[in-house]
């Protein structure tokens, strides 16, 4: 994106969030074979030789044929596990006990799910929208459409499920979510437009230790590039922050990336098509907040998250006046704005994919340049996964994605957490 200005310097901030154990992700979504399974890779080789090959005689099919039988059976096996771990994650995070997730009939605890539709998603027609009050609500439009167009499908799916429809996307992932049984997601991928069906994961705050990263006032002095982070929007999709902490501000001299105006626009919609609906305008520091988990306004961490959304908010770019790191506190891109996407309730230590996917999907159409995400998840992802689907479609946008991962070990360690 053309306002990337100074990027470099504030990513070394960003990043620096994320150093909370000494392994860090900076996802590359773009590269969708790296995401795949050795087992998925080897399927689809064998289908490739076997259609090139076959009747040539230059192979025996039959050999062929087994092979990829019995690698497509693997694969089967593979995901039918990761189906049951995510299932059992759910229930766990319900309240199961161990032993009441052992006896229970797994097939018929209904879960958590996304389904995701075969039409492409408002972002694709709007790739080129202007980050302006026009340009909010072209997008508002574009993804009042997609929505729109989902209710045959959503119609099917309740049918099946006797289950209303959880949250609608309709700009970065074109699909909703729901609650299905094991047997249900059968049926519904069976669904005609149905792309695929995915059982929700869950999100945990990762550790709140970090390390400020070397040569921040590199950065800001830089003769030929000095920036505080000036013209770049941060979300942090966290557990929220105090939007109205003194060192939260913008200097008096800095013009903002993203203008009151064009956040009304996108809130509130015009006479033609709805805006967002929620949240709210709060500073020229943060110009939008919302409480998706708690579907609210109370977006400051009161809970038992430890106040990690403010913490890493902080870092991030926080801009105090004289400060001293005791009274008042200078992040390492202070000019930055923010995004305050809390996606963690106040009464729970659980974050749900539903929400994090809104949030992403959010931040894009307000104009993030970076996202934050600071959490972590106890089971593993597939490339069908709606979040890995938003965050390649924001990065095809310019959005630089920064993401913690393996954030169960501490420095020096790792730990070994049971959380069967």
């Amino acid at each position: 994106m053309g306002k990337l200005k100074g990027t470099t310097g504030i990513l070394l901030g960003v990043l620096a969030l994320n150093t909370l154990s000494p392994l860090l992700l900076l996802q590359s979504v773009s590269a969708e074979e790296s995401q795949q399974t050795s087992l998925q890779k080897q399927v689809a080789k064998a289908e490739k030789e076997l259609a090139k090959l076959s009747g040539k005689n230059e192979i025996n099919s039959d050999e062929v044929s087994s092979s990829l039988d019995k690698a497509s059976k693997e694969l089967q096996e593979e995901q039918d596990k990761e189906l049951t771990e995510r299932i059992k994650t759910q229930l766990l995070e319900k309240g199961y006990t161990s032993e009441q997730i052992e006896q229970a009939d797994l097939d018929n605890e209904p879960v958590k799910v996304f389904v995701q539709l075969k039409e492409d998603a408002a972002v694709k027609d709007t790739s080129n929208v202007k980050q302006d009050k026009k340009g909010a609500q072209k997008i508002n439009r574009a993804v009042h459409d997609v929505i729109n167009k989902q209710s045959n499908i959503k119609k099917a799916v309740k049918n099946i499920t006797k289950k209303n429809v959880g949250r609608s996307y309709g700009y970065l992932y074109n699909g909703f979510s729901t609650e299905a049984t094991k047997s249900e997601i059968t049926k519904i991928k069976a669904l005609s437009n149905v792309q695929s069906v995915s059982v929700a994961r869950t999100y945990t705050i990762t550790d709140s230790n970090s390390n400020q990263l070397g040569n921040v006032d590199g950065a800001w002095n830089n003769a030929t590039y000095p920036v505080k982070g000036e013209k770049t929007v941060i979300s942090i999709i966290d557990s929220g922050i105090d939007v109205n902490h003194k060192d939260l501000r913008l200097s008096k001299e800095t013009e903002p990336a993203l203008s009151k105006d064009v956040v009304q626009a996108a809130i509130e919609g015009d006479a033609q098509t709805q805006g967002l609906s929620y949240g709210k305008y709060y500073t020229s520091k943060v110009p939008y907040a919302y409480n998706y988990a708690d579907h609210n306004d109370v977006v400051y961490d009161n809970g038992t998250n430890g106040m990690h959304g403010m913490h890493v908010a902080g870092i991030a770019g926080a801009n105090g006046e004289n400060a001293d790191n005791v009274n008042s506190v200078v992040g390492v891109a202070p000019e930055a704005q923010f995004l305050d996407m809390k996606v963690f309730s106040n009464t729970s230590i659980y974050a749900y994919a539903e929400d994090v996917i809104a949030a992403i999907e959010d931040s894009v159409r307000l104009g993030a340049n970076v996202i934050n995400l600071s959490l972590g998840a106890s089971n593993g992802s597939e490339t069908n996964d709606p979040e890995q689907i938003a965050i390649k479609e924001a990065a095809k946008k310019g959005v630089v994605a920064v993401i913690a991962a393996g954030n169960s070990g501490a420095f020096g360690g790792v730990e070994n957490q049971d959380k069967a």
